[in-house]
């Protein structure tokens, strides 16, 4: 991948936003994978991951001599190289908060305490809440959030009502992320970059506008 430093990075991470494979992470350099932070290069390291299964799955198949599947490591072992140097260079990155795009289901967990704003609103405010629920949808992950004026009264497990936010939505962040982005314009760029080019009701003005209570 050539070209300038933030030209790369800005190539990466449309690459991350929609379907990419090994191809796209092993074409950056360095310096742009650096950049992303530990937390983005763990989540990449997670989804090669998945691309190494589905392959050594792929493979397996051929080895059962199934009609129609022929397979060698000419796949497989580009994959695993990508791997290893993504892993290496997280290890010694600075931790940043995760891309959006790059969160699993393992981003959060129940009871975890949760900061929202309301898409849709004519002003942001940032709330604070609790992760109630998480649910799987065909594509992605829906959380359910509970707000209360009084967090430490009320114990997470047994709140059944709240709202919901897709998992890869900027209006969710947590505490300590959200305090970063606040904090760190520069990091922040980068990170409303990594957002699909048209979000439903993303307000990009007034989410940068929210941040100013939080700094």
């Amino acid at each position: 991948m050539v070209g300038t430093i933030d030209e790369q990075v800005s190539g990466l991470l449309d690459r991350l936003q929609g379907g990419w494979g090994y191809n796209g992470i092993s074409q950056a350099s360095d310096d742009a994978l650096f950049a992303l932070g530990r937390g983005n290069l763990n989540a990449i390291v997670a989804r090669l991951r998945r691309d190494e299964k589905e392959e050594r799955r792929a493979m397996a198949r051929a080895r059962a001599g199934r009609p129609g599947w022929t397979r060698t490591p000419i796949v497989l072992v580009p994959i695993l190289r990508c791997i290893r140097r993504v892993r290496d260079l997280a290890k010694v990155a600075a931790d940043f908060p995760v891309l959006p795009a790059l969160r699993s289901r393992a981003w959060c967990t129940l009871a975890d305490p949760i900061r929202c704003v309301d898409p849709g609103t004519f002003k942001y405010h940032w709330k604070s809440g609790w992760v109630v629920a998480v649910q799987e949808t065909t594509h992605s992950a829906v959380l359910r959030v509970s707000f209360v004026s009084i967090p430490e009264l009320v114990p997470p497990a047994d709140v059944t009502f709240g709202s919901f936010y897709g998992l890869g939505r900027p209006e969710i962040v947590k505490p300590d992320e959200l305090h970063y982005l606040a904090t760190h314009p520069e990091y922040t760029e980068l990170w409303l970059r990594g957002l699909p080019k048209f979000l439903p009701d993303f307000n990009r003005k007034r989410w940068l506008e929210s941040l100013e209570e939080v700094a």
